[in-house]
């Protein structure tokens, strides 16, 4: 291919992000834009086989109780869902400022309150392809810190904190102050747990589980949609893109869609 063929493929993705983003803006009626990514095969296959992050772990490699060592989804309330729930896979990135916007709603509170109540599984994929678009490591350190968090029974708090802590501006990031003290003083992790997550994040010690799950999470995306970008959900394994419509709905009316994806 052509050096001019390789810049017009690159802006044609481009286009197809951007107008992608400008449909998902009225996900959940806020005015943030949504950010989306396009990519290419060859963007893929290295952004998910590059070395995210220059620090390196210093201790056994820690296992997520939450988590699948497979797909490196978290299930969000383990055990709670009812026989034959619908599962409900959110696909994000801890700087995705949409990812925030739709965790921070109300149908993001509802999705996690159907979660809590046993009506659907909830899981989340957590993504750090925005470290290398804003040249940055903040997503796989907090990426890290949830998994963290995980180990010491404080998932869904910590994961909530996360993104209501979100930098105003675009690539500002996490510092370490904020995900090692801050927050986890917010999700309520204190004494011997507090003592034992510090030592999980000061010593990368979920490293190679956040990488692989960014890794797993990336392919499984686009495999599902050719114009991924985040967030993305699936019912049962199968895109949906019905919940980009839900911003004004009930619980019930939730559990209702959900329900109709699942068939």
């Amino acid at each position: 291919m052509s050096q001019n063929s390789s810049r017009r493929e690159a802006m044609r993705a481009q286009q197809q992000a951007q107008e992608v983003a400008a449909r998902r803006r009225k996900i959940v009626g806020i005015v943030a834009g949504v950010l989306v990514i396009a990519i290419i095969a060859a963007v893929v296959i290295w952004a998910v086989n590059r070395d995210k992050g220059s620090e390196e772990a210093t201790g056994p490699q820690a296992k997520p109780p939450s988590a699948n060592m497979k797909t490196g989804a978290y299930t969000v309330y383990p055990k709670k869902a009812k026989k034959n729930a619908p599962v409900v896979t959110v696909f994000e990135d801890p700087q995705c400022p949409s990812c925030k916007d739709l965790e921070t709603s109300n149908l993001g509170h509802a999705i996690q309150a159907l979660a809590s109540s046993g009506d659907i599984e909830l899981r989340w994929q957590i993504l750090t392809f925005l470290d290398d678009n804003l040249r940055n490591d903040s997503s796989s350190r907090a990426a890290r810190a949830i998994a963290a968090a995980d180990m010491v029974g404080k998932l869904a708090p910590y994961h909530n904190t996360v993104y209501a802590n979100q930098p105003e501006e675009e690539g500002t990031g996490y510092t370490d102050e904020q995900l090692r003290d801050d927050f986890a003083a917010q999700a309520g992790i204190k004494g011997e747990d507090l003592a034992t997550f510090q030592k999980y994040y000061d010593n990368n010690t979920t490293k190679d589980f956040a990488e692989k799950a960014a890794e797993e999470g990336l392919k499984e995306g686009m495999k599902l949609e050719k114009k991924f970008g985040t967030p993305f959900m699936t019912v049962d394994g199968k895109p949906w893109n019905d919940w980009t419509n839900l911003a004004e709905a009930n619980q019930n009316q939730l559990l209702d869609a959900i329900k109709k994806a699942a068939k």
